[in-house]
């Protein structure tokens, strides 16, 4: 596979040398910036990304407790993993 071998010398040679350590987009130029538009524009909220991160994990934090809650109620189980476990090893409509 020649062409598998290749590809693989130019990355390994002069793909990755030249490739940035951080993944970020934050860390291009106006790259804050950019992510806060970006964020504006797939949720169409004027929120800083802490507040929307802030906000998924409330909103995880509430949605974990209502299964909890429900685990209970049905199960008798009140630990999350094992609740997931019994959902998923014994399907009911």
């Amino acid at each position: 596979m020649p062409a598998v071998k290749e590809y693989r010398e130019y990355l390994e040679n002069d793909y990755l040398p030249k490739a940035r350590e951080s993944l970020s987009v934050a860390e291009n130029p106006d790259g804050k910036d950019c992510y806060c538009a970006s964020l504006r524009f797939y949720t169409m909220l004027d929120s800083t990304p802490k507040e929307i991160f802030d906000l998924g994990m409330k909103t995880v934090k509430k949605n974990r407790k209502q299964v909890e809650e429900l685990g209970k109620e049905l199960f008798g189980i009140s630990q999350f993993p094992k609740i997931i476990e019994t959902v998923n090893s014994n399907p009911s409509d």
